[in-house]
């Protein structure tokens, strides 16, 4: 087997500086082309080495099936001889544990040999399929990975216009919210987390978010270089850069907009204003005087427009039922769904119209 050995270190080897995909091809049908010539080869040998097998086998069967003969013939001329001394029932007892000995000597070793041949045959086989997999696997993912790798991400992309910054961001703060990125997500703030220790996991999640961002700005997040590899600079950077803190002026014109001209649209569903109004709210929270959650939410109640009239009449009256009476922002929510589909089983109305909800509300 030594020249079949150095056959096939000569098989494979290849000058380094030509490893195209010709040459990989090549190497693979060389290593292929000599693996089945050794195979072939040790087939042969394993065969020949099992018909010696058997033959050792059968001339084992033939020599013991003699022994019993002749200790079938010994023990009938004992039996007819009666007590002649010339023979000993020694020699008998001698000659009749021969063939135990002959069989443990000659029948492990045959049965260890096919044992052996068989396993050695198995293991071979197994062995060069699972290399020609492996090398050909590898080959497929070397030729393919950049025409694969991160086709369609999951995640939405962001090119850095401000207007769309804060639905890519919440749409981001999802995914960090579930396995694996949960380590880096705050539940509390839904925002991430101030500082980690996981720098593998920091460093997959910036991988995840540059390759979500496009046009100016993934441009202007790769020029960072103080924040490669590190996914919360990242963040922190692009709401430094899409979402800064307001000044005060723009807080006091914002502040405004949500007491003066903050109203649901007549042909705007009670989610999407929902929706508005908090992010408007949610700037408004950078101000020195934060604005209350009963406060807000009253505001919210009253300028959910005419098909709300009811629970507005009943807000002045101070007799809302029970349920209204929350500051949870997501069962505020739940409430004003219902109860506007309740009165609007055909969706939200078109453009000018309105309707009459006073005599569906239960107090």
């Amino acid at each position: 087997m030594e020249p079949d050995c150095a056959d096939t270190k000569a098989a494979v080897r290849t000058d380094p500086t030509m490893l195209t995909q010709d040459s990989i091809f090549k190497m693979l049908d060389a290593i292929s082309s000599q693996m089945l010539q050794n195979y072939q080869t040790l087939q042969v040998q394993l065969t020949q080495t099992a018909e010696d097998v058997r033959r050792i086998s059968q001339d084992n069967d033939t020599f013991r099936q003699e022994i019993r003969n002749e200790l079938d013939t010994i023990r009938s001329s004992t039996v007819l001889s009666g007590n002649n001394p010339g023979i000993q029932p020694n020699a008998v007892l001698s000659v009749t544990a021969s063939p135990p000995l002959i069989q443990s000597a000659v029948t492990p070793s045959a049965s260890t040999t096919v044992s052996t041949s068989s396993s050695n045959s198995v293991d071979f086989q197994s062995q060069m399929l699972l290399m020609l997999n492996e090398t050909f696997s590898k080959l497929s993912t070397a030729l393919t990975e950049t025409k694969t790798t991160d086709s369609k991400s999951e995640w939405p992309k962001f090119s850095g216009d401000s207007k769309h910054f804060r639905t890519w961001y919440l749409a981001i703060m999802t995914q960090l919210s579930i396995h694996p990125w949960s380590a880096l997500y705050d539940p509390g703030t839904n925002s991430i987390v101030s500082n980690t220790t996981d720098t593998l996991l920091n460093s997959k999640l910036y991988a995840k978010l540059i390759s979500s961002l496009e046009g100016p700005a993934l441009q202007n997040m790769v020029a960072c270089k103080h924040i490669q590899a590190n996914a919360l600079l990242l963040i922190r950077e692009l709401q430094q850069m899409y979402k800064p803190k307001n000044v005060p002026e723009v807080i006091a014109a914002k502040t405004g907009e949500f007491w003066s001209s903050t109203k649901r649209l007549s042909h705007e569903t009670v989610d999407a204003y929902y929706n508005r109004f908090q992010e408007l709210l949610e700037d408004l929270s950078e101000a020195d005087e934060v604005i209350s959650d009963k406060s807000a939410i009253r505001h919210f109640i009253f300028t959910l427009g005419p098909d709300f009239e009811s629970i507005q009449n009943s807000y002045h009256l101070g007799n809302l039922p029970a349920e209204w009476k929350t500051v949870d922002w997501p069962s505020i929510l739940v409430l004003c769904r219902d109860y506007y589909n309740s009165i609007n089983p055909q969706g939200p109305p078109k453009k000018d119209q309105s309707s009459d909800g006073n005599s569906n509300l239960q107090a």
